[in-house]
C-alpha cells in the first residue's frame, strides 16, 4: 500500500508541475512515515543524488561519453548538462530559439523552471521571466558547429526530429553506456560543480560568491524585481563562475585523454 500510495503522490505532483491539473485530489490522503522522513530530508538537504565529484573522474566520464556508440543528441546532450550544470528537463527541452542569436546566452521559458507555479503566483498571473544561463565559450562553439534540425529542438530525438530526447534517455546513457550505475545521473552535475567551486573557495585558489553558484543552479537569491534590476551584473557573475568550472572541466578531459591507451579509430558518426 505504501508504493502504491508513493507512486500516486509521485503522479499527482508531475502533473502539478506541468499544470496538466489545477490540484491535488489527494490532499486527504496521509504520507506514510517513510515518505514523511524521505521528503523532510530533502527539506533539511540531507538527501542527495549519488555523484561523482573527483574532476579527474569527471573529466575521464567526458571522454568516454565522447568515444561511446549513443546519438549525437544524447552526447552533446549530457557535455550540456556538465558545462552549463542545468537540471536535465531543461536541457531535453532547450530550442534553439531559446538562445540569444550569437549563442552566448541560453535563456530558459521561465514556465519550464522549477517552482512555476510559486513564481506564477508572485508575479499575479504575468509571464514569469526566464533563467539566464551565460554559456561557456567550449558551450558556444559547440553550439555554432550543429547542425539545425526541423522542428528546432537543440537535441532532437533521432528516431523523430520533431520531438527531444528524453531524460530518460540520458538516464539509461549513463547508467547502461556509461557504466555509472549508483554512481552518479545527469543531475549530479550540478552537485560536481558547486562541489568544486566550494572546494576553490576553501583553498583560496579562487573566490566564487555563493549567490553566484545559487544563481546559475536557479535557486532563488533575491526577489524577482532585484533579478531584473540587477540583470547584467547577475550574469557577469554567473558567467565567472561557469566559465571558470567549464575550463577546469576541459583541462580535465584534455587530461585523460592525452593519457588513454591509443586504439584504432573509428568513422565519425553521421550528422
Amino acid at each position: 500500500a505504501t508504493k502504491v500510495l508513493c507512486i500516486i503522490r509521485a503522479a499527482v505532483h508531475w502533473g502539478l508541475e506541468r499544470e496538466l491539473i489545477p490540484s491535488t485530489p489527494i490532499a486527504f490522503l496521509k504520507p506514510p512515515p517513510v515518505l514523511v522522513a524521505y521528503e523532510r530530508e530533502l527539506q533539511q538537504g540531507r538527501h542527495h543524488h549519488p555523484a561523482i565529484l573527483d574532476l579527474p573522474t569527471l573529466g575521464r566520464i567526458l571522454r568516454k561519453n565522447e568515444s561511446s556508440d549513443a546519438s549525437l543528441s544524447v552526447k552533446r546532450a549530457h557535455r550540456f548538462i556538465g558545462y552549463t550544470l542545468q537540471r536535465p528537463i531543461n536541457i531535453v527541452n532547450a530550442a534553439w530559439n531559446h538562445f540569444s542569436s550569437d549563442l552566448t546566452v541560453w535563456s530558459i521559458p521561465g514556465e519550464q523552471m522549477k517552482g512555476y507555479s510559486r513564481i506564477t503566483e508572485d508575479l499575479k498571473g504575468k509571464a514569469p521571466p526566464p533563467h539566464e544561463v551565460p554559456l561557456p565559450t567550449q558551450m558556444t562553439v559547440m553550439l555554432r558547429g550543429m547542425q539545425r534540425r526541423p522542428g528546432g529542438w537543440l537535441f532532437p530525438n533521432p528516431d523523430d526530429v520533431s520531438s527531444p530526447i528524453t531524460v530518460e534517455s540520458l538516464e539509461k546513457h549513463l547508467r547502461e553506456v556509461l557504466e555509472l550505475r549508483d554512481e552518479h545521473r545527469p543531475h549530479s552535475w550540478r552537485a560536481a560543480g558547486v562541489t568544486w567551486g566550494d572546494d576553490q573557495n576553501k583553498a583560496a585558489l579562487r573566490k566564487f560568491e555563493k549567490d553566484s553558484m545559487d544563481m546559475v543552479l536557479s535557486h532563488k537569491v533575491m526577489s524577482l524585481a532585484d533579478e531584473a534590476y540587477y540583470r547584467t551584473e547577475n550574469l557577469e557573475r554567473k558567467r565567472h563562475f561557469l566559465q571558470a568550472w567549464a575550463d577546469a572541466l576541459e583541462s580535465a578531459e584534455r587530461e585523460a585523454t592525452e593519457h588513454a591507451p591509443r586504439h584504432c579509430s573509428r568513422p565519425a558518426e553521421f550528422e
